[in-house]
């Protein structure tokens, strides 16, 4: 009898550990997934802020062109540079006077190290300005 007895408590003994190891790797396999969905939610919110910032950026590149533009409006013979620091970001524009109605306005716009470019040609001044192109380029 003491021999069935033992090897009934080997059989629980044995069991436990079992459960125990199912319950280890189980426990590992939920953590690794845990930290891979949390490194992905992190990588995911930091695209996103990016993004955000090149959205930002470049209406702050287009509202420049707007000013540009302004300035044209006010002065058919203006050209020259002005810079803006808002809120979100900077951004800066150009006004190159090719002759005749031909204008050019570059503009950047900037939200922390997003940079965004937009190139304006005009080809009308009076009684409206009128453009024959807007761009977004890599660089003027």
């Amino acid at each position: 009898m003491g021999l069935a007895g033992e090897d009934n408590f080997m059989e629980k003994k044995s069991s436990g550990y079992i459960i125990l190891y199912s319950i280890v790797v189980l426990g590992s396999i939920a953590l690794a997934l845990v930290i891979y969905l949390s490194s992905f939610v992190v990588s995911d919110s930091r695209t996103n802020t990016d993004y955000q910032k090149s959205l930002q950026a470049r209406s702050l590149a287009d509202s420049c062109v707007e000013l540009g533009l302004m300035a044209i409006r006010n002065n058919t013979n203006f050209s020259g540079t002005n810079n803006f620091t808002l809120e979100q970001g900077n951004c800066t524009y150009t006004v190159i006077n090719s002759g005749g109605s031909i204008r050019e306005v570059r503009s950047t716009g900037s939200v922390g190290a997003i940079i965004r470019k937009v190139k304006v040609i005009t080809s009308q001044l009076n009684p409206q300005i009128q453009l024959s192109s807007w761009t977004e380029v890599a660089d003027f």
